[in-house]
């Protein structure tokens, strides 16, 4: 069970990173739209370098894992920042804090960790409507769609995930690999709070 391993290997990573993410206003329906686009623009920063990250892979990676091999997320972020009126997306990516993703396995790790982010996207998108500040946004395509599709989504990567034959070598990888991207995650975060 190589996703309940990674859910345990990297429980550390993940919880600084919640910690460290302004989502955490929307949950208290505090956020500004200003915090709110400063939210979206961090994730879209961090999930195009990821998905990049992941697709630079994507020829060594196990072929039950190419449905999961896509810009879809940061597709979704940067259709959720034209709505909120910012544009000139490229020249926003920060290149500050690098992702070092140089091995397939490490990529499998990153695809953990940006899939099961769209579990807590559920959670976040259910509070979103009894955010004040963000009531002239009608739609939200990031932290919105059916989440019935994006339990599906993540039971079909898991099981992929637990149908790989890795080595132990290979599974040191990918547990690298998650938490790399969660301190990416929480590095970016951190900078974009300073901000």
């Amino acid at each position: 069970m190589i996703a309940k391993l990674l859910k345990e290997k990297t429980a550390e990573a993940h919880k600084n990173t919640e910690s460290n993410n302004s989502a955490k206003y929307i949950i208290d329906h505090s956020i500004t739209k200003h915090q709110y686009t400063r939210l979206l623009l961090a994730n879209y920063n961090v999930y195009s370098v990821v998905e990049e990250k992941i697709t630079q892979q994507s020829k060594h990676l196990p072929v039950a894992l190419h449905d999961f091999i896509s810009s879809d997320k940061s597709n979704r972020l940067e259709r959720d920042l034209l709505n909120a009126g910012v544009t000139n997306l490229h020249h926003q990516k920060s290149n500050d804090v690098l992702l070092e993703i140089a091995k397939p396995m490490q990529a499998i790790g990153a695809m953990y960790v940006i899939e099961g982010s769209m579990l807590g996207g559920i959670m976040i998108a259910n509070h979103l409507e009894h955010c004040k500040a963000l009531r002239d946004l009608k739609e939200h395509h990031f932290f919105g769609g059916d989440p019935k599709i994006h339990i599906q989504r993540w039971k079909k990567f898991v099981n992929a995930l637990d149908s790989l034959a890795v080595t132990e070598t290979e599974l040191h990888d990918i547990i690298t690999g998650a938490n790399a991207t969660f301190q990416y995650f929480d590095r970016v975060f951190l900078a974009q709070e300073a901000y």
